[in-house]
Order: structure tokens, then sequence, then C-alpha cells
């Protein structure tokens, strides 16, 4: 076969083919590579076009099928005549001792698109793990979204935008230029002045426009917002929360008409949602702030209230006081002795609620321990003995109140009528909790016998008892005492 025919069929192959000598200077190319290098190469030595530049980072990050290279091939960044570089998969074959033929295939579209498409998952994936959009500053988060996505898409202009209720107007809170890396001053579109923009934008379909001065979707936007910003491309993407459009990220091509492929439409769908989340979560943490504020202002209400109330009992328990000094019998006296103690009670039991964090619940506990001491130093003689074991125990407020008034009645009538004056007074108070059922016990050594309803503050507790659906129960073998029993 002549040298002439081998080179006519070279010339005919699509496949960007030269032939070096022993120096590795080019010696002969074809149409496909004179048309990749840009013209006649020959007598040229091949390394001239091979440039310092580095590898595209996607070589080292995806797969040689993805990237179209060829098997045995080695990756290099050629220069073409007019300095342009593109990323290559070349072979060396040797075909005699003097001559080596090179295979030159270039893959700067797959490796710019896969590259394209790593950028955009990265971008995703650390824009997902921002700790900005979880919990961060609502501006700076917006502002990343903005700018990190701008970065990616290489766009000049990223817009986000707020819907208005009744889509009477969409304001920009994010105005952000990549070019100059500031938020511009935000913008606000009127429905009454782009009412066919606004219709179009109610559609909630991503919007592509190629030549956005020129397209028919945008063509109201031409001479308020297009020419004043020099806008050539835009891609509007609806941004939802919760299934409802509230808003819109649109990119902005300012220095080229562009064409918005399928991946690129893609990731700015992931950013809409980013950006929904953000949303959702700056709302959830504004509604969580007013909500703290107004538990704030009840709660100084509600401090304020129980102080009222503290002062009110106090001022209560002073007037019996003042008008049992007035009593001349010792009858009325002890009545007034019994109201004094009821109104301690009640009072004990306000103070804990009033110290608790839940007002709907309180330590029974520590109740009833503050309310033996008082009990001791208002009721009982000074040689009497009180003693109390307690379990842990949280009660319900409404419960609280009845079983606090029974015990309360249960130890005035054990301090007034049990013991005769000879006697050692010994009194215990005992609660007991098992599971959900609880005891409670009032025992004394006396000698009384409380046959009678009347006159003891019995009838109260049989009263008190039913209405706390509790069990009460008597006994009177070694002095007397008093069982109830109740679920909490």
């Amino acid at each position: 076969m002549s040298e002439s025919f081998s080179q006519h069929l070279l010339d005919l192959s699509p496949l960007p083919t030269l032939l070096l000598n022993h120096d590795l200077v080019i010696t002969y190319s074809n149409k496909a590579a004179q048309k990749l290098f840009g013209g006649e190469i020959n007598g040229i030595a091949f390394d001239q076009f091979t440039t310092p530049m580095p590898l595209p980072r996607i070589l080292f990050e995806s797969t040689g099928a993805n990237l179209n290279v060829d098997t045995g091939a080695e990756i290099r960044q050629l220069a073409r005549s007019d300095g342009s570089v593109f990323t290559a998969s070349v072979i060396q074959e040797k075909i005699s001792e003097t001559e080596m033929a090179v295979f030159v295939r270039n893959i700067s579209e797959p490796v710019d698109y896969w590259g394209k498409l790593h950028q955009q998952k990265r971008t995703e994936d650390e824009l997902t793990r921002s700790t900005l959009l979880q919990n961060g500053d609502f501006q700076a988060a917006l502002y990343e979204i903005a700018a990190r996505s701008a970065d990616t898409l290489q766009v000049e202009r990223v817009n986000i935008w707020l819907i208005d209720d009744g889509f009477s107007a969409i304001r920009s809170i994010m105005n952000y230029d990549r070019e100059n890396n500031k938020v511009l001053e935000n913008v606000i579109l009127s429905r009454e002045d782009l009412p066919q923009y606004f219709q179009l934008l109610e559609s909630e379909d991503i919007v592509i426009t190629i030549d956005s001065e020129h397209d028919e979707q945008t063509r109201e936007l031409a001479e308020g917002y297009i020419r004043k910003f020099n806008i050539k491309s835009m891609l509007d993407v609806p941004v939802r929360v919760a299934g409802k459009m509230i808003g819109l990220i649109c990119y902005e091509e300012l220095t080229r008409i562009r064409n918005w492929d399928v991946s690129e439409q893609k990731f700015a769908l992931t950013i809409a949602q980013l950006l929904a989340q953000a949303l959702e979560t700056h709302r959830r943490r504004e509604a969580q702030i007013k909500l703290e504020e107004t538990l704030a202002e009840k709660q100084l209400l509600l401090r304020e209230v129980n102080h009222r109330v503290r002062n009110n009992f106090n001022l209560i328990s002073d007037m019996i006081r003042l008008k049992k000094g007035e009593v001349k019998d010792e009858h009325h006296a002890k009545l007034f002795e019994d109201l004094q103690a009821r109104i301690a009670s009640l009072n004990q039991l306000h103070r804990q609620l009033y110290q608790s964090d839940n007002i709907s619940q309180i330590n029974f506990r520590n109740f009833l321990i503050d309310m033996a001491g008082s009990m001791k130093l208002l009721a009982f003689r000074e040689d009497a003995i009180l003693t109390t074991q307690i379990d842990n125990c949280v009660l319900p407020l409404s419960k609280a109140m009845l079983c606090a008034v029974i015990i309360n009645e249960l130890m005035l009538n054990c301090a007034q009528h049990a013991f005769s004056p000879e006697q050692k007074p010994f009194t215990q108070l005992i609660l007991e909790k098992r599971g959900s059922i609880i005891t409670v016990t009032v025992k004394d050594n006396g000698t009384w016998q409380p046959n009678s309803r009347e006159g003891t503050g019995l009838k109260l507790v049989e009263e008190l008892s039913e209405r706390l659906s509790a069990k009460l129960e008597m006994k009177t073998d070694e002095g007397t005492e008093f069982n109830l029993t109740f679920t909490a």
C-alpha cells in the first residue's frame, strides 16, 4: 500500500491523527487533527501543544467511561493554535524505530459536563449540611444560598423573591451581585404593572427565557427591569412550602444569551427546595420567638397575680388573728383557730404552686413537709411530737387541693381533740406511693373517740373524700388512725 494512499485513508478518518518523527516533530496531520488544533501544524513539535495547566478535578472523581476516555490513553491539557485549551485523551503507538502515531480525542465536553454535575452535587450537599440553613441567621442563610448557587451556575445575579398575600406583588429579599460580591437594593414588582407576568408566575411552573428581552413570556419586564439591569437570560424557579408557592429564585445571566440545560434546571429546583427549608425554619423560629415573648408576658402577669394572692392570704390571716383577739369564749376562739389553720394550709399550697415550674401539677411531698411544720407551730401543743414519712409524689393541682384540705382537717382534729392534758401528744403523717396508688395516713396516740361527725370536721372530710374518689378508713385500736387511699 502506497504512502499517499495510507495518508488518504487517514484524511478520511474522523479521529484526529498525527505522525511524529524520532524528534517528536509532527510530520503529518489529518484533516480532523488540523481542525482540532486550528490549522496547519506539520513541522511543529507535539510537546509545544501540551500546557502546564492542571487537569480538571473531575478526572480524579469520575470514571473513564463517563468521560469518554480511551482505554490505555493519557489525559492531557492541550492548546490550539489560537491558545484555547482543551482536555484530550491521547494514545501514542510506535510504528517504527523512527516514527510514532498519535491519536487525539477532544473530551472537553464530557469533562465539562460531568465536572458541572459534580460541582452541583457538591454545592447541594454542602448547603444541605449548612448550619445557617438549619438554625442560623436568616439573611446569612439567604446570602449563602445565593452566592454558592451563583458560583456553581456561573451567573452574575441571583434574586430571591417572596410573594405578597393575594399575589398582588413580589418583593426581593436577597438581590445578590456575584460580579461585585455584594448585596444590591431589593426590588418590588407589582401585579398592577405586570399582569401577564404575574399570570405566568401563578402557573407555578419553572420559567426559562433564553433571550429574556425579546421573549414573549417576559416582554412586560423588558422596559422596567430587564434592560435596566442588562439581563440577557433568566431562569425563574418557584419556591414552595407545604405545596404552596410562596416565592421564587431567579438566576439572571448578564453577559451572554444562555441556554439553560437540564442539569442546571434540576440544580435550580434543588436550590429552591433548600431555600424553602430555610424560609420554613425562619418562620418557625419567628413563631417560637413570638411564643416565648408571649409566655414571658404571661409569666410576668402570673407572678403579679400570685404576688397579690399571697398578699390577700396574708391580709385574711391577719384579719382573722385580729378578730380572734376580740373573742371572749373558748368555743369561738377555736373556730377562728380552725379557720386560720385552713387559710394557712391553702397559703402553703399556693406558695408551692407559685414556686413550681408546672402550674398544673405540684410536688405534694414538699407541700406536706411545709404544711406539717406550719401545723406544728399553729395548732399543736408545745410538747407535741409530729413526725413525717412521705414518699416523693407529684399530684395534679385539683387532687392536691382536695387532699390538702382533708389532711388539714384530720390534723386539726387530732391537735384539738385527741389528747388529754396529761398525755404526751404523738402524731404521724405518712404518705406512701405505690405506682399510681396514693395512701395518706394521719395517726395519733390519743384517747379520743371520734364517733360524732359533727363539730370535728369529719363530715367535711367525708364529703371531700367522695369528691376525690378516695376511700376513707378509720381505726381506733391504739389511738386513732385515718387512711385515705386514691389514685394519682
